[in-house]
C-alpha cells in the first residue's frame, strides 16, 4: 500500500493512516476503505469497484438471518449464464425500466411466486396495469372473475372489441336489420326464417343463434 502504514501483530487494529496486516482489522470507523484489485471477498475477486465476479448460488444475498431465508439474493451459478436483469432509474415522475439483458436478440423474463402463492400487480397504486404487446393465453389456464360486484369488459360503449380475429366494433345499437324470408315468402317470421343482419351473406335462423350463444356459454343450456 502507498504511503505510510503501520505494521501490526495484534489481533486487530484501529488506525487513521494507512494499515497493512497479515491478521483481521476492525475498519468501522474508517470513512473509505481502498482495496487493490486483486481484493477478493469470500473468495469472489472484485473486478470494479460496484462489479462482482462470482459463480456462486448466493452471489449477493441480503437479509436480516444472512443467507438464511434472505430478503434478497442473486443466483450466479450457472457458469454459462450470460442473461440478466438491468434497473433504469430516471428523473422524478419518469418511471423505474426493468428489462432482460442478454447478447442474444430475443430474450424471455420469468416471474414466479412461491407454492400456490399469488402474482399480484399494482394492489396499492390507483393506474392502469397497461400491456404493451399481446397476450397470450396457453392451453388449461382460465380466467377467473369475482363473484362480488363483478367485472366488465369494455368500460365505455365506444371501445371496440372483436371475437375469433373479427374486426373490433363499438357496442351495437343497430334496429332494421334486414330479414330474409326464406320460408313462406311473406314478412311473417316461421320456424326457418333465416336473417342476415345486413351483414355479409351468410343466413341464421333464430335456432341457429340460440345454439351459438349456448355453446359460447352466454346462454344457459
Amino acid at each position: 500500500m502507498a504511503g505510510p502504514y503501520i505494521e501490526n501483530s495484534e489481533p486487530s487494529v484501529k488506525q487513521a493512516r494507512g494499515i497493512k496486516s497479515l491478521l483481521p482489522m476492525d475498519l468501522s470507523g474508517a470513512p473509505s476503505v481502498a482495496l487493490p484489485s486483486s481484493t477478493t471477498v469470500g473468495g469472489s475477486g472484485l473486478s470494479v469497484l460496484g462489479v462482482i465476479t462470482s459463480t456462486s448460488a448466493a452471489a449477493l444475498t441480503v437479509g436480516p438471518s444472512g443467507a438464511t431465508n434472505p430478503t434478497f439474493n442473486v443466483d450466479a451459478s450457472t457458469s454459462s449464464a450470460t442473461t440478466g436483469l438491468d434497473i433504469v432509474g430516471a428523473a422524478s415522475g419518469a418511471g423505474l425500466a426493468v428489462s432482460v439483458t442478454s447478447p442474444a436478440t430475443n430474450e424471455n423474463l420469468t416471474v414466479n411466486a412461491k407454492g400456490s402463492g399469488t402474482i399480484t400487480l399494482n394492489p396499492v397504486g390507483t393506474g392502469v396495469v397497461s400491456l404493451g404487446t399481446n397476450l397470450s393465453l396457453p392451453n388449461a389456464i382460465n380466467i377467473a372473475v369475482g363473484t362480488g360486484t363483478g367485472s366488465i369488459i369494455g368500460t365505455a360503449t365506444n371501445q371496440k372489441l372483436g371475437f375469433y380475429n373479427a374486426t373490433p366494433v363499438v357496442q351495437q345499437s343497430t334496429t332494421g336489420a334486414v330479414a330474409t324470408t326464406d320460408a313462406g315468402g311473406t314478412t311473417t317470421i316461421f320456424v326457418g326464417t333465416t336473417f342476415t343482419g345486413g351483414v355479409g351473406t351468410k343466413p341464421y335462423t333464430v335456432a341457429d343463434i340460440v345454439k351459438a350463444l349456448k355453446n359460447l356459454g352466454l346462454l344457459a343450456s
